[in-house]
């Protein structure tokens, strides 16, 4: 029944409400049914929503993990593409390297060759014979002269152009005493006569200084650097060659004009065969022994190995440390009281701590006596091995901070050597009264063999070595690297002997400054080298002060050699040489006047 067309007398029949309820039942479960529906597609569509966000994330993860990916693989492509790039290079730059050697091996030879003899002059042709005619001539009347008085006659003449030809050297102008640009016979083999040290230049009477004003009958002037007692070329005999060659008398051959004289292979200053420079030698490799055996490498253990790289790292943080000028009493007292505590440090070897020591005459030139007093330190015969040790790294830590800093800034090698001598004079820490400097003179010589007398060509690997070049992962180091570390070391040199105390003794006194140039200087033309020129201008830059002050008259005359004289003798005016040819014009300007 419709309710919409129920009579209203029959509005409240039983029917009627039943029909109406009913119809509103149905009414209401259509409505939840649709809306049941309703929100059954409404879930559907946001979990769809869900569904397509989620993989809509997933897929911009994946994009992004592929461009990670990618991007990851691009920086190892970029990174093996950089190393092959840098090992290219390296390869250029060492091919580079030997193509250079090699060169300047051939420009070296070049110049090394003997030049070409002069060509024997054709004698003239014989003169013709005249034609007999019927009187006979006035060479048909005399008696012809026989062979032995036509030799004698031409000997006759030949010696008497002999002595003509020795006779006019003596009447020209004695030559410059320092003058090294075409060696003679007495500058090339000089250097392989030993001589005794000179540890202070000559007196004024034997002056090898003296002006060249000479006549002409007395001897010239020699090298203020050779050795003193030496015979004239005139009157010395043949000397023996450098590395084991024969002069050409020994050869049984005449010998060459000076103007066709081969050159000599190599050669060493005099002080080489010195036996104190022998004995440094001999220092520094028992001094690497030492340290192999006080700091095994890799995982051996030792009895003093974990205080030895303590202590030595504390060195090395103290030199580092060091700045110019004052302000570093800190640093001096650290350094001593490391030493001093050295001395007294007990280590177990198995039998309880005790001081473990060693006989320290290996690491000297020369074995001090014992001292008279019975109350002086370290006047036995063995000393801590600890303190040895230190003693070496200390050493290495100064020659290494001087090269690296005191090439551009020279003033930097003040506070280095007064480290140095803040150690190695002190009181405390001598050996029966001497000091163990000879520790330190050792690593110079091996890092700067130029300061020593020992030669060598910069473009072999021997003369490399015996120069100090450094090599880094088995390479050498560049050109520039090595000039630098030359001029701080030698500028640290300087400083080490130019010093004077009032109530200590300098224990590397001022004349060993004077040998290490005479050693240059008494280098043949032939045998030198950049390093030399570059290791000289340390030696005298911001140091002829002090030079002046300790040898006066004598070292202007040393500084005329040096500055003037010795450029002049180069085989080239490269830039070593011209720095050297600036430095005594810059020297003469600021007012210090050398003898000309």
């Amino acid at each position: 029944m419709a309710t919409t067309n129920v009579p209203y007398e029959m509005r409240n029949a039983e029917e009627v409400h039943k029909a109406m309820l009913l119809e509103s039942k149905n009414y209401h479960d259509n409505l939840r049914k649709e809306a049941e529906r309703v929100l059954a597609t409404h879930m559907l569509e946001e979990h769809l929503k869900e569904l397509k966000l989620q993989a809509d994330h997933a897929d911009k993860m994946a994009k992004l993990q592929c461009a990670a990916i990618a991007e990851k693989q691009r920086i190892q492509d970029a990174e093996a593409r950089q190393l092959e790039a840098q090992a290219k290079l390296r390869e250029a730059e060492k091919k580079k390297r030997e193509a250079e050697i090699k060169a300047r091996e051939a420009e070296n030879a070049a110049k090394s060759m003997p030049p070409i003899p002069p060509r024997v002059a054709t004698p003239p042709p014989p003169a013709p014979k005249a034609t007999p005619v019927n009187q006979p001539t006035a060479g048909q009347q005399a008696p012809a002269k026989s062979a032995s008085e036509l030799s004698a006659s031409q000997s006759a003449t030949n010696t008497g152009s002999v002595n003509q030809s020795q006779a006019t050297p003596q009447a020209q102008p004695p030559p410059n005493p320092f003058a090294q640009a075409k060696p003679s016979t007495q500058s090339l083999f000089a250097q392989s006569q030993p001589s005794a040290p000179q540890p202070t230049p000559p007196s004024l009477s034997q002056n090898p200084f003296a002006p060249k004003a000479q006549s002409a009958a007395q001897p010239a002037a020699q090298n203020p650097f050779t050795p003193a007692t030496q015979p004239t070329p005139a009157a010395q005999p043949a000397p023996s060659q450098p590395n084991g060659q024969l002069s050409a008398n020994q050869q049984g051959k005449q010998p060459d004009s000076e103007g066709t004289r081969p050159l000599p292979v190599a050669g060493f200053s005099a002080m080489v065969d010195l036996p104190e420079t022998k004995r440094y030698i001999d220092i520094h490799l028992q001094l690497k022994m030492l340290r192999a055996q006080v700091k095994p490498k890799g995982k051996e253990t030792g009895p003093l190995k974990v205080e030895a790289g303590n202590q030595g790292r504390a060195i090395r943080i103290a030199i580092g440390q060091l700045s110019a000028g004052k302000g570093n009493a800190v640093v001096f007292t650290k350094l001593r009281d490391i030493f001093k505590a050295s001395l007294a440090y007990r280590a177990d070897i198995g039998q309880g701590p005790q001081i473990v020591l060693i006989d320290p005459s290996p690491y000297v030139v020369r074995t001090p006596a014992p001292l008279t007093d019975p109350e002086a330190k370290n006047n036995g015969d063995q000393l801590p091995v600890l303190f040895i040790y230190l003693l070496s790294v200390f050493a290495k830590a100064l020659v290494a901070q001087a090269a690296q800093e005191s090439s551009a800034k020279p003033e930097t090698a003040e506070p280095i050597a007064l480290a140095a001598h803040q150690v190695f004079s002190h009181p405390d820490l001598l050996w029966r009264g001497m000091s163990m400097i000879d520790i330190l003179v050792a690593k110079l010589r091996k890092s700067c063999g130029s300061l020593f007398g020992f030669r060598g060509a910069e473009t072999k690997d021997t003369g490399r070595r015996t120069l100090g070049w450094k090599q880094e992962d088995g390479i050498w180091i560049s050109e520039e690297l090595h000039y630098d570390r030359m001029r701080g070391i030698g500028a640290f040199y300087a400083s080490l002997c130019l010093r004077q105390y009032k109530n200590r003794v300098n224990p590397y006194p001022p004349h060993h400054y004077w040998r290490a140039m005479a050693a240059i200087l008494s280098c043949p033309q032939q045998e030198r080298s950049n390093t030399s020129y570059y290791v000289l201008i340390a030696l005298i830059q911001g140091y002829e002060q002090k030079f002046l002050h300790f040898y006066g008259d004598m070292a202007r005359y040393a500084l005329e050699a040096a500055l003037i004289e010795y450029p002049k003798g180069a085989r080239e005016m490269n830039t070593a040489v011209m720095s050297l040819v600036t430095l005594g014009e810059k020297i003469q300007k600021e007012g210090l006047n050398l003898p000309q």
